[in-house]
């Protein structure tokens, strides 16, 4: 204990920097406490905030948000620039343990202090931020403006790092909103940004989102070389979220992509046939690189990772696939990823499926159905229902099954009540989602219930419609003024935050109660005038049942 703060942290860095997280982490903590000894509040702070950051980097949230909690409570009489960097880092924990309201608000908070200081830098970073969340809970519209504002801040800025996180915002956003072209340009220019100041872990997210585009694309080579030099980076600095990103996608692709090269080698129009390289040798490659990344990266204790390179470059069939999985999901449970947990658990259901094992492919979505329901993601829940309810036909279980389907359409249908999530109506209904509906006309007409399988099949109908209209150029009617437009917009974001209000309010909500039901008048008043413009438009918005005929006419071909 002779030594002091500083040369306690300048240990740290060292082990830190040659990849030893755990001494690193260790040294921080006893730097916190001997700055604590010297009467340096401040300075213990920005020690915490960094032992936080490294906590995040290894996976452990938990401690990270304590270390960051502990920080904030000591900058509580500092000054706004450092409490808003500890806040915006509790955003970005929260956001990582899937809370996305409590990220939102810290962001929030943080924002409303750097603005009081017109810190425009730290105002962009924020906006960003606070884009990036709004993405997360499907509210595109928000979440664009929210990315541009910060964009604008940074015209007359040299601040390529911050620079380049907004664009990389504004791909995810033109991504969700199909705008493959503009993703991938800001994507493009993002990453040429990270690589001038050096900054390989957000290169590595850059790299995977370009590995998701390609891979959406259908276009496999280009998403397995881009997710394999995310992986690469990763690997090399440890940076474990980034790596269990990487393993779930590449886990995913590389499960099906031996199948999908056999086919393509059958056709006449082979686009490999001109490959120098077969797919065991383009793989057999990337995991000597690989390797090489874990070995420069100087790790100690990396056995796990190595299996995990051999485990993923080496699968080549339906067993070697199943095991590959199963690495992966002990990846994500020790470091408590939860929806990495979710994604592989419901992969490995499948393929264990196919390997006729019914039971275990069961319990692998019983065991993903909690886990889906705390992340309340409706794509999940929807795959987990649907795909258990296939599972429990083919073993005979057609009650449990008929339970399952019905399962999945009331989620469908909870999105169906509410379209005014944007993600929703533009990426989920990017797919049908009406096998469920199918099964369930199929048993009931086979049973001879014909009122139960005319109600499903209307049903399916419904969500039909909706998919085509996505798909449809179709926009706000022309005869309905912007001012309506407008004000519709604004009623409907403050009853969202007034929503949140209800979520949240620890003391009596009679107040927000009465705030909320004010403000749904008001839309419903406004609603009724554009009716009179408009009926279709309402009809839609307020999930009024409408003949097919009827609803058809809001198509535009």
């Amino acid at each position: 204990m002779s030594k002091d703060y500083v040369e306690i942290i300048e240990e740290a860095q060292f082990y830190l920097d040659s990849g030893q997280q755990e001494r690193g982490i260790a040294l921080l903590h006893q730097a916190s406490e001997l700055a604590k000894e010297a009467g340096e509040p401040i300075q213990q702070s920005a020690i915490l905030n960094n032992l936080a950051l490294e906590q995040e980097r290894v996976g452990q949230g938990t401690a990270a948000r304590e270390s960051l909690l502990q920080s904030l409570k000591i900058l509580q009489q500092a000054n706004a620039l450092s409490e808003a960097a500890v806040l915006k880092n509790l955003g970005l924990i929260e956001r990582n343990l899937g809370n996305l309201d409590a990220a939102k608000q810290y962001y929030q908070s943080a924002l409303e202090l750097v603005t009081k200081i017109d810190d425009q830098l730290e105002m962009a970073w924020l906006l960003n931020d606070l884009g990036i969340v709004c993405k997360d809970q499907g509210q595109l519209t928000e979440a664009r403006v929210y990315c541009e504002q910060a964009l604008d801040l940074l015209k007359d800025q040299e601040a390529f790092d911050v620079c380049a996180h907004v664009l990389t915002g504004l791909a995810l956003i033109l991504e969700l909103i199909h705008d493959v072209k503009g993703a991938k340009a800001y994507y493009g220019k993002a990453l040429e940004l990270y690589r001038q100041v050096d900054d390989q872990e957000n290169e590595a997210v850059v790299l995977h989102n370009l590995g998701q585009l390609s891979d959406n694309q259908n276009q496999l080579l280009d998403a397995l070389e881009y997710y394999f030099q995310s992986l690469a980076i990763n690997l090399k600095n440890n940076y474990k979220m980034g790596v269990t990103e990487n393993l779930n996608a590449l886990a995913a692709l590389i499960s099906t992509a031996h199948q999908v090269v056999e086919s393509l080698e059958q056709q006449s129009d082979n686009p490999l046939k001109n490959n120098p390289l077969s797919f065991k040798q383009i793989m057999s490659a990337w995991r000597q690189v690989l390797e090489e990344a874990l070995t420069e990266g100087g790790l100690l204790n990396s056995s796990e990772d190595f299996a995990l390179v051999t485990a993923l470059t080496e699968a080549n069939n339906l067993e070697s696939a199943i095991e590959m999985h199963k690495q992966i999901l002990g990846y994500n449970q020790k470091i408590e990823y939860r929806q990495g947990q979710i994604k592989t658990l419901i992969d490995l259901s499948l393929l264990v499926r196919d390997s006729q094992k019914l039971d275990l492919a069961e319990q692998y979505l019983t065991q993903a159905l909690p886990l889906a329901q705390e992340t309340a993601n409706p794509d999940d829940l929807y795959n987990i229902y649907f795909n258990r309810g296939d599972i429990r036909m083919m073993a005979g279980q057609v009650p449990q099954a008929i339970d399952d389907y019905k399962a999945a359409v009331e989620v469908a249908e909870s999105i169906r009540a509410n379209l005014l999530l944007e993600q929703e109506a533009l990426d989920y209904f990017a797919w049908p989602n009406l096998t469920a509906y199918d099964r369930l006309v199929r048993i009931n007409a086979h049973d001879k219930e014909p009122k139960k399988a005319f109600f499903w099949a209307e049903q399916a109908k419904s969500r039909e419609f909706l998919r085509r209209l996505r798909l449809s150029s179709i926009t706000s009617p022309k005869q309905i003024p912007q001012a309506l437009i407008d004000q519709e917009m604004q009623l409907i974001a403050q009853l969202r935050q007034t929503g949140t209000q209800l979520q949240v309010a620890n003391e009596p909500r009679l107040n927000i109660l009465r705030n909320y039901e004010i403000l749904e008048n008001n839309l419903y008043q406004l609603w009724n005038e554009i009716e009179q413009l408009a009926p279709e438009y309402i009809a839609l918005r307020q999930g009024k049942p409408s003949s097919w005929e009827q609803l058809q006419q809001c198509l535009i071909v």
